[in-house]
């Protein structure tokens, strides 16, 4: 052979290894909803459309647009493509069938809008007659869903005659129509035998009677797929769970004859499709081709090809739209934002703002600063568990791992004015103290109570010399909020409150002296005269609230408490700002209760500076709650609360009581500074210049790794699964092993569509609707 002629069929040779290596280092995708038509299927995956040849290989991508493209089918003659599509801005969830019918042809071409309902969409198939099957929303507007057939050429679209569809099909005379009454929309439950169980019907469509049964009830069958048997027999396919997973099962017209053509084992069937003999479906991440005469079953290897562009590393260009959390630090000089999973500290002025380390596959959820301001500890999930971290303010430096060993989602914490405790709790109503100065970690924390009742706790509150830590928390089957006292010293707990009524939002006075709270104690009946009207909801109990003091040591006067001629002048007291508080004197503390001398409301999130008290209130009335954020003077001069602020969400003091941070504003999409964050001196007036006073925070974008936030999410819903689920025997349910199962399909995700999918299927192993 030449020399020339060797080169090229080495580099014949050289390009032929090259296209096998890139076939081989393809990537698999998720692969949902097939269709099957002639020698083609059609599948969804990274929220397009895409097609692949019955022996697989790489897909081909149909549509591109940045919306989903759900539920393909094909015409019976292989020209049209209908599917459910987002073209026009119908955005939202894939699986309720967020979208309208569109079709286009197969060769390609632009979509046309056949539907025009938005929402409840579900594409079934083609008629012989080249109309597309649809579910939609019910022409009355009652609850469920209706089936429609709509011709793609003129848009003109019929109601089917049957009620309570969730999908269906037409014989290929058009005469006959199967369709699955009731069955799970959005659920995902497996082996569901309730009121909603999905049951086969048929309906002669030429004849005045009314719809049957196509076979008996005892399973869920659903899906109807009429096919032409080998022999020429008329049969539908469906799917059933009746063997305890959802498998192809098929009866002939009669609904006769039953048998099972797949034999999976403990993953569902959750889409398929037939054309002739041939049945595609769709398990797990994967595409099966099910050959309904022999029973053939096969995997079909499909690979994409493309930049995924779901996948790529992206900014969240709004994370003030995701804000859940903010902290005021001690010191009156930062906020600590958490927002997306992500905490930053920010401030005023030419404070520069800080984003504190975490890894990509992590989630914060919230945090409070150190008693010096100078750390940051937050409850995140680096480790798997949600447990408490230490990072520096400054965002400089690695997060230190603070607990260890959690069993629940921890939900909250406090941290003590001397620096030296935290405070936290756990979904299971354990409250932890962590001795931050302890010499080993391990005996470090400690239970200091258990909640047992409601398994909940509320406004965690130190005392000024962290000896004593205030809580509300139900002791009795009344499951009403009472006032807890934790004194330190003894490691004793002792109930402040009673259990007739609500108790919330302890707050001690700077000083160590008062322990005011707020407490529904009030019970005025507001509403009509009269139990009865056409449009009458009853009465209720508006303006409950009132604020009430304990008096920490015995022999105090009360600050409210009006002067009298025998009243002796109260001696004037120097302040000493490293002045120590006086001890609580716990016993007879409970009736040392005293009641502030202001009309009842609806208060909440009780804060004190020694000087005033703050507390917002909810104006209730019309369609909005207005929430405005109040003080009252303690004194004895019967002044009234005074107006700092409407429309705030949430304020906080800092710790010598001379800042306030103030979180107002609802988030509105075009105008950044409608949610503002101030920090402001704590003044019962707004200054007049508010713009150097708000927290520069409109600018931040957080980074996301996509792939790493579903690995986060994946975590995050099988915990709080376990943690929230009614049962802790979770029905009996391996959920560990359910985690096992499911986990490596996370590789394969490539749209957030997709996991949600997959978490579907993880949550349906329980059998637990909603």
């Amino acid at each position: 052979m030449p020399l020339n002629a060797r080169r090229l069929a080495l580099a014949a040779l050289i390009l032929l290894g090259l296209s096998a290596q890139a076939a081989q280092a393809a990537p698999e995708g998720f692969y949902r909803q097939p269709a099957i038509q002639g020698g083609r299927l059609i599948i969804v995956a990274e929220g397009d459309l895409w097609t692949v040849g019955l022996s697989g290989g790489t897909a081909q991508r149909l549509t591109t647009h940045p919306g989903f493209e759900t539920l393909p089918t094909v015409s019976r003659d292989g020209q049209w493509l209908a599917f459910v599509g987002q073209y026009e801005g119908n955005s939202g969830s894939t699986v309720n069938g967020s979208g309208d019918v569109y079709v286009m042809p197969f060769a390609g071409g632009l979509p046309r809008r056949l539907t025009w309902e938005g929402t409840g969409i579900k594409v079934w198939g083609f008629s012989t007659q080249g109309e597309v099957i649809y579910t939609g929303p019910t022409v009355s507007g009652q609850p469920g869903s209706q089936l429609f057939a709509v011709d793609p050429k003129t848009a003109l679209r019929r109601t089917l005659p049957v009620a309570q569809a969730s999908d269906g099909a037409l014989s290929d005379d058009g005469r006959t129509l199967y369709f699955t009454r009731m069955g799970l929309r959005n659920d995902n439950a497996r082996q569901y035998r309730g009121g909603a169980l999905a049951r086969l019907w048929v309906m002669d469509l030429n004849s005045s009677a009314e719809a049957r049964p196509l076979v008996a009830e005892g399973a869920n069958d659903r899906r109807p797929m009429p096919y032409t048997a080998a022999n020429g027999e008329a049969r539908i396919a469906f799917l059933s769970d009746r063997d305890g997973t959802v498998n192809v099962w098929s009866v002939n017209a009669a609904g006769q004859d039953l048998r099972q053509h797949s034999r999976s084992k403990g993953w569902d069937i959750r889409h398929a499709s037939v054309d002739g003999s041939k049945l595609t479906y769709a398990v797990g991440a994967d595409i099966h081709l099910l050959d309904l005469a022999s029973n053939a079953d096969s995997l079909v290897p499909i690979a994409l090809s493309g930049d995924f562009d779901a996948q790529r590393e992206r900014f969240i260009k709004r994370p003030q739209d995701y804000l859940v959390d903010t902290a005021f630090a001690p010191n009156g000089e930062r906020v600590l934002l958490s927002s997306r999973g992500h905490l930053a500290t920010a401030g005023t002025g030419l404070l520069r703002r800080a984003e504190l380390p975490q890894p990509p596959d992590g989630r914060c959820r919230k945090g409070e600063f150190s008693a010096d301001s100078s750390a940051v500890f937050a409850l995140c999930d680096f480790a798997g568990e949600v447990e408490i971290w230490r990072f520096a303010a400054n965002g400089t430096g690695k997060p230190e791992a603070i607990t260890r060993g959690a069993t629940a989602l921890r939900l909250d914490l406090s941290a003590s004015p001397d620096g030296r405790y935290l405070a936290h709790t756990d979904k299971e109503g354990h409250l932890f103290l962590t001795d931050l100065k302890a010499p080993s970690q391990a005996a470090a924390t400690r239970l200091i109570d258990h909640n047992q009742v409601s398994g909940g706790y509320e406004g965690l509150a130190w005392s000024p010399n962290s000896q004593a830590l205030a809580f509300v928390r139900s002791t009795t089957s009344r499951d009403r909020g009472q006032l807890q006292l934790f004194t330190v010293a003894d490691g004793k707990t002792a109930t402040l409150t009673t259990d007739r009524y609500d108790s919330a939002a302890p707050a001690f006075t700077p000083d160590g002296r008062w322990l005011y709270f707020l407490s529904n104690r009030h019970f005025a009946v507001t509403g009509p005269g009269a139990p009865w009207g056409d449009r009458n909801m009853g009465p209720y109990f508006d303006r409950r609230t009132r604020i009430y003091a304990l008096a920490l040591q015995p022999g105090q006067r009360f600050p409210f408490a009006a002067r009298e001629e025998l009243t002796p002048p109260e001696p004037e007291v120097k302040k000493d700002a490293k002045a120590i508080p006086p001890a609580i004197a716990t016993v007879g503390l409970a009736q040392r209760l005293f009641e502030v001398p202001q009309p009842a409301g609806n208060y909440s999130a009780l804060r004190s500076d020694g000087k005033r008290l703050w507390f917002l209130e909810t104006e209730l009335g019309g369609a909005e709650r207005k929430v405005n954020l109040m003080s009252l003077p303690i004194d004895n001069l019967g002044g009234k609360p005074e107006l700092l602020s409407a429309d705030v969400q949430q304020f906080e003091l800092s710790a010598d009581g001379k800042k306030l941070m103030l979180k107002r504003g609802l988030i509105n999409p075009t105008n950044l500074a409608a949610a503002e964050i101030l920090l402001l001196d704590a003044a019962p007036k707004l200054p007049t210049e508010l713009p150097r006073h708000q927290v520069k925070w409109s600018d931040w974008q957080v980074a996301t790794d996509p792939r790493s936030e579903w690995r986060q999410i994946f975590a995050d819903a099988w915990r709080m699964h376990r943690d929230y689920f009614y049962d802790k025997a979770m029905h009996g349910v391996d959920w560990p092993g359910v985690r096992r199962k499911y986990e490596p399909l996370l590789a394969r995700v490539t749209d957030r569509a997709e996991l949600g999918e997959l978490l579907g299927m993880m949550s349906s192993e329980l059998g637990a609707l909603h």
